[in-house]
């Protein structure tokens, strides 16, 4: 029964990176080195999911370990190590091509490497459908997180936070929006993510600022006080739009998605 769960998991892990969603990929590659902590597939698989380069080096340790004739771990700690010298903390959006020598990878797509193929322009009817899809996407992600983040991440404590919920909500991002930009890249998609993010986080807030009053429900008063200080009044709307914990979560969260986004 393990083993049976085990394939299942590496075959979702697997099918996840061909769509480009590594929310689930790492997922499913996580729950495969728990199941199996001596499988170098999974260990190889799961640092391909992450852009933090120490946590990918010490995953790719992981394999070596368990294979040290793995060639691949082995190119990729090398060429981790090149990077951390420079002062670099993420990998690189493109990452050359190196042909895997561990068997499993023959049949392994990893989401952090760039196979050259040859470009295929989609038709324009295709472009902007999808184009709209990742705006409508994003308008109504950052619209509902925004929301609900207006009753925590106003406080003190929520600015803090907010470092963190950013950049995870690319990864929510990318997994949501893995059909819709299949085949789109450049700028025009960057865009149309940070839009669509833009929109829906300040529609949030102008409909928060109006809605909470009405409601009866009380901004924080730290939230208040923190307006005040920059003249700009207790009108909730104002106080909302001038909140560091939800700026820093909007900037950090559209930044790191369009980052991302090819």
């Amino acid at each position: 029964m393990t083993s049976f769960a085990f394939a299942d998991l590496l075959a979702t892990a697997r099918a996840a990176t061909l769509v480009g969603d590594t929310l689930r990929a790492r997922h499913a590659f996580r729950q495969a080195t728990e199941l199996d902590p001596t499988s170098v597939a999974a260990w190889l698989g799961l640092a391909a999911t992450t852009t933090v380069l120490r946590e990918r080096r010490s995953f790719y340790e992981r394999a070596l370990r368990l294979d040290p004739s793995c060639t691949e771990a082995r190119e990729r700690i090398t060429a981790i190590d090149t990077l951390l010298a420079t002062g670099a903390l993420l990998l690189p959006r493109a990452v050359p091509l190196v042909e895997p020598e561990c068997p499993f990878l023959a049949h392994h797509a990893l989401a952090s490497l760039v196979i050259p193929l040859p470009t295929i322009r989609p038709k324009r009817s295709r472009l902007h459908v999808g184009l709209l899809s990742v705006a409508v996407i994003g308008t109504a992600t950052m619209g509902l997180l925004t929301m609900l983040g207006i009753f925590v991440l106003t406080s003190v404590w929520g600015f803090l936070l907010a470092f963190i919920a950013g950049p995870s909500v690319s990864e929510l991002m990318l997994g949501l929006t893995a059909r819709a930009r299949k085949g789109l890249g450049g700028r025009p998609l960057q865009f149309a993510a940070a839009i669509g993010m833009l929109l829906g986080s300040v529609g949030a807030i102008v409909v928060g600022g109006v809605l909470l009053p009405k409601l009866g429900l009380p901004l924080p008063p730290e939230a208040v006080a923190m307006a005040r200080s920059y003249g700009m009044g207790s009108a909730p709307v104002a106080v909302l739009l001038h909140s560091p914990g939800l700026l820093v979560f909007v900037g950090s969260a559209v930044t790191a998605t369009a980052y991302r986004l090819e």
